[in-house]
């Protein structure tokens, strides 16, 4: 079941893409939690013929998992059949067209046009994609049939199977009280931690490991195999095409990898300067091109590259970064304000004064180290000279900035400065919190009691005697960094769901001021008629931008490498 904010951000959602009936549905489910039919049936008021085609349609578009519990008997039929809502998938939908706009910047507008005709039908095969996109030049089929491969062959599009409707977590907690009773002691909190790790890795290999979506090229009209030709012609015939018969859905992880990225430049560069962004994105690119291995929000760290391979993805200028360097000089972008030494003559020169600093090298305390944004390979066999990207450093960083941040807003920088102070497991009682931050015992005690009821902070007895006495008992406040993730994650899907709301009751005012008698005779002239619609676009623009901020903070508490989705069927 989903919280009240939850569940309003969802029901809205629904309801603007799949209408009032489904809607009722998604409100009775995430209400209650998994139901069976007939329960839905009777909860929702709806014709059981109603109930069926409208999780048919939720099944098809990914927002309703369902589960199968085997017959009692035994016999390999089928037993009950529960419907979930998964939460995760729905509030997808409001980054559906920023995936739209990364595939046409990509792939350019063919690859926009096939995302966005995917995301609007769920699922579908390339026959059926290419009919609904009404294509009927044979150059324009083969055309989009080669942008449909690209797209599958970068993992952009995904095949599906009927493994990927089912709900993850009945596996998940089977295999992992399996592997809890193969231990012979009491395990600790990171041995629990790997197992976990280890059945969630489990379960992604055997949900992607159904079908690439791709087979080998068809023999020639006479049966056999074409002779191998040289170059080009041997190459094509080791090409794979997409199979027909496969289903194929949008891979939302490969789209927010897209998005995680362009956090972590526009970090690099808000905290250093513009330079350090481009060595950043050159260096993500960099990473993104090693052959048969493809980014993942999972990843902690990325692949590692050598300075030479992140200089030729350095741009020429102070340009866009799609443009490769192969020139023998440093980017002026780079090389401006330095000043190198005479005998630096290497082109890589100044990339790597910015690595260093990346790298917080010259604070290699755990705090320096917990700053930086990359590192260096430690690895053998060749590792010498490479570095990558610390992920899940910087989003433990991010994570904490949007929350502080949230706090400071809210309760002032006094609830900011005892936040800090608790951060991360200390335990201390109201006075010391007071010596430590500074403050007068009545702010302290303020700050305390509204971020406990907000749910950022706990409180835990220690009692001096066997009887436990509150009088006779010490009160330490701690935070715990994943409730504090937790409850602002909740907070920002009611932000999220008000806008929505805000939105929907603004379009449908403006529409019934414009259809009132008095204002048809003014709205007949196209100044006043234009001016109307500006105004309207802007109040909807930003409506829109706060949407476009709120959930950017929903990316990085929920999505980011061990973020608060991770373990509830996202990460899978």
């Amino acid at each position: 079941m989903a919280d009240n904010p939850t569940t309003r951000l969802c029901v809205q959602i629904i309801r603007t893409f799949f209408g009032e009936a489904c809607s009722e549905i998604g409100r009775v489910l995430l209400s209650h939690g998994r139901l069976l039919l007939p329960k839905i049936v009777r909860l929702t008021g709806l014709k059981p013929r109603t109930v069926r085609a409208c999780l048919i349609v939720l099944i098809q578009h990914n927002v309703v998992w369902f589960a199968e519990n085997e017959a009692e008997d035994g016999d390999g039929s089928r037993g009950d059949t529960f419907y979930e809502v998964n939460v995760e998938e729905v509030c997808m939908r409001l980054r559906f067209g920023r995936f739209v706009e990364i595939a046409g910047e990509a792939f350019g507008d063919e690859a926009s046009g096939i995302i966005k005709c995917i995301l609007d039908h769920g699922k579908l095969r390339l026959p059926a994609l290419i009919d609904l996109l009404q294509v009927t030049d044979a150059k324009k089929k083969n055309s989009h049939r080669s942008t449909f491969h690209a797209l599958v062959n970068s993992h952009y599009l995904t095949p599906t199977s009927r493994l990927l409707h089912t709900s993850p977590k009945d596996k998940l907690i089977a295999w992992e009280e399996a592997e809890k009773r193969k231990l012979k002691e009491i395990p600790s909190a990171k041995i629990l931690k790997s197992l976990r790790e280890e059945v969630e890795d489990k379960l992604r290999r055997e949900r992607e490991g159904q079908t690439t979506g791709l087979k080998r090229k068809a023999t020639t009209t006479s049966g056999r195999p074409r002779k191998r030709a040289r170059g080009r012609d041997r190459e094509e015939e080791d090409e794979e095409v997409v199979d027909d018969d496969v289903w194929f859905r949008v891979n939302y992880e490969r789209f927010n990898v897209h998005l995680r990225d362009s956090l972590v430049v526009h970090g690099a560069g808000e905290r250093y300067n513009p330079s350090f962004g481009l060595v950043i994105r050159a260096l993500l690119e960099a990473a993104d091109s090693v052959p048969k291995a493809y980014p993942r929000l999972s990843d902690v760290r990325s692949n590692p590259v050598s300075t030479h391979t992140v200089s030729t993805f350095l741009p020429a200028g102070s340009g866009s970064s799609n443009h490769h360097s192969n020139s023998n000089s440093h980017s002026p972008a780079l090389s401006a304000g330095l000043k190198l030494p005479s005998s630096s003559t290497a082109p890589t020169s100044a990339l790597k004064q910015y690595l260093l600093v990346l790298s917080a090298s010259d604070n290699p305390s755990p705090a320096g180290q917990a700053g930086a944004f990359v590192s260096r390979f430690a690895g053998g066999g060749g590792g010498e000279g490479k570095v990558q990207v610390e992920f899940e450093t910087i989003a433990e960083r991010m994570r904490r900035r949007v929350v502080e941040g949230y706090v400071r807003e809210r309760w002032g920088d006094g609830a900011g400065r005892v936040l800090g102070i608790l951060w991360g497991g200390t335990m201390m009682d109201e006075r010391q919190i007071a010596k430590v931050a500074l403050m007068q015992a009545a702010v302290v005690r303020s700050a305390l009691t509204s971020l406990q009821t907000a749910g950022f902070l706990s409180l835990q007895q220690v009692p001096k005697t066997p009887q436990r006495e509150p009088a006779r008992s010490f009160f330490l406040w701690f935070c715990s960094p994943q409730a504090c993730y937790t409850a602002l994650l909740s907070t920002l899907y009611g932000t999220i769901a008000n806008l929505l709301e805000r939105l929907e009751r603004e379009e449908d005012v403006a529409t019934r001021e414009v259809a009132r008698p008095w204002n048809v005779a003014r709205a007949e002239r196209s100044a006043e008629r234009e001016g109307i619609r500006t105004e309207r676009e802007r109040k909807r623009d930003r409506v829109w931008g706060a949407v476009g901020r709120a959930d950017g903070g929903v990316l990085v508490l929920r999505d980011l490498v061990s973020g608060v989705g991770w373990g509830t069927g996202l990460a899978i």
